[in-house]
């Protein structure tokens, strides 16, 4: 039988879930983070006025069931793009029966989903058992290590960039600069998920990491015209740089994804000394 858990009682967000399980029949939901937006109300006519938490965005986890038939990338953009759902929502995808082995093998994203994360549903069809021992002093000790060597390949490509700068090649140092960014963000969301990402792609990582640090999403904002074509031509370089003699890209442009790449990094190693310092 299946189970809805209605702890979060927010309209938009208990219509979007029951959305994506009518669509998706998957074998389990979870809640990774609900970002809030505080609402202040100031009024001459009110007293002490209630504050107001608007839901932002969404991150979840759908567990599929072992009939299903797409892709988890297929799957996610369903959810993600084609349901009109009313809140924001990045989904992580994945099979009920992986992440249960995941789960056996201690590893860190599964363990810490089923003891911090909220189950929304449960199709009640696959069992999932805690490990009766979890070193986790371990475990962060080799997201750790996980983390420098990312860190230390992003100086790497960053290098690259700046050689291909000096030689005119703005094309191959915007490869290089998405090279860094990509080991950037992959880094980031192993370390604070323990979840390991394989995908080229910039925006599903951006999607995925932007809540993970404060400051994180404003080294590449959105909303602005500007902004979102500066981040698009980063993209297009993994591909256009290398295969499309028809790309190219401006000494100005590659210039000052440079300085946000090297933001990026700098907010990335925050991490491993904020880490040192409270050791």
């Amino acid at each position: 039988m299946n189970k809805i858990f209605a702890e979060h009682t927010n309209p938009a967000l208990s219509i979007d879930i029951n959305k994506i399980v009518s669509i998706i029949s998957p074998e389990r939901i979870y809640l990774l983070s609900v970002i809030h937006q505080k609402k202040e109300i100031q009024s001459i006519f009110v007293e002490d006025p209630p504050e107001e938490h608007l839901i932002e965005a969404l991150n979840i986890l759908v567990l599929t069931s072992e009939s299903e038939k797409r892709s988890n990338d297929e799957l996610q953009d369903i959810i993600e793009n084609r349901l009109e759902i009313i809140i924001p929502v990045t989904a992580f995808v994945m099979q009920a029966v992986q992440f249960k082995e995941w789960l056996k093998k201690e590893h860190p994203f599964a363990l810490r989903v089923v003891q911090n994360a909220s189950l929304y549903f449960d199709a009640c069809m696959i069992p999932l058992n805690l490990p009766d021992y979890f070193d986790e002093l371990t475990a962060k000790e080799f997201l750790r290590e996980e983390l420098e060597h990312k860190i230390r390949k992003a100086i790497e490509f960053l290098a690259g960039a700046e050689l291909f700068l000096v030689r005119k090649q703005f094309e191959m140092a915007a490869f290089h600069l998405h090279q860094a960014v990509e080991q950037i963000y992959t880094g980031i969301i192993r370390f604070k998920t323990g979840f390991q990402v394989q995908t080229h792609n910039l925006d599903k990582l951006y999607r995925y990491s932007k809540y993970l640090m404060p400051g994180l999403k404003d080294v590449f904002p959105r909303g602005v015209e500007k902004e979102s074509k500066l981040f698009q031509c980063l993209q297009k370089a993994y591909l256009g740089s290398r295969y499309n003699p028809e790309f190219s890209i401006k000494y100005e442009m590659v210039s000052i994804l440079f300085e946000r790449v090297n933001k990026l990094l700098i907010l990335c190693q925050s991490i491993i000394r904020t880490r040192l310092i409270t050791a």
